[in-house]
C-alpha cells in the first residue's frame, strides 16, 4: 500500500500546488475541468483518484507533465515527450488501478 500512497500523494500535492501557484480556487479548476468542486476537494485530499481521461485534462489546464504524477523510472525518462510515453503512462495509470483494486477486494475479505 505504500505505492498507493506515493501515487496519491504525488497527484494530490501537485494538483493543490499549481492550482494555488495559479492562484485559483477549486470552484475555478472544477469550472475549467467540469468536475465538482467537491470532486477536485476529494483529488487534491488523495480521497479520490481521477479517471486517466480527467487526469490528462487537469495536467493541461494546470500545464503540470503527467510523468511528474509517476514515480521516476527509466521509461518515464526515456518516453515522456513520445507517443510511446503517453502510452507507458496510460499503461502505469492503468496498471496501478488495477493493483489497488485488487488491494482493497483483498482488504474487504
Amino acid at each position: 500500500m505504500e505505492f498507493d500512497r506515493e501515487i496519491r500523494a504525488r497527484i494530490s500535492t501537485s494538483i493543490l500546488k499549481k492550482r494555488l501557484a495559479n492562484g485559483w480556487s477549486q470552484k475555478v479548476l472544477a469550472e475549467k475541468c467540469g468536475v465538482s468542486q467537491s470532486a477536485i476537494a476529494h483529488i487534491e485530499s488523495g480521497r479520490k483518484l481521477p479517471k486517466y481521461y480527467k487526469l490528462c485534462e487537469i495536467s493541461v489546464i494546470l500545464d503540470i507533465p503527467m510523468g511528474s504524477f509517476f514515480p521516476k523510472t527509466v521509461a518515464n525518462s526515456l518516453f515522456r515527450h513520445t507517443i510511446f510515453g503517453q502510452l507507458w503512462l496510460r499503461f502505469s495509470y492503468w496498471w496501478y488501478i488495477r493493483r489497488r483494486n485488487k488491494s482493497d477486494n483483498h482488504e474487504s475479505e
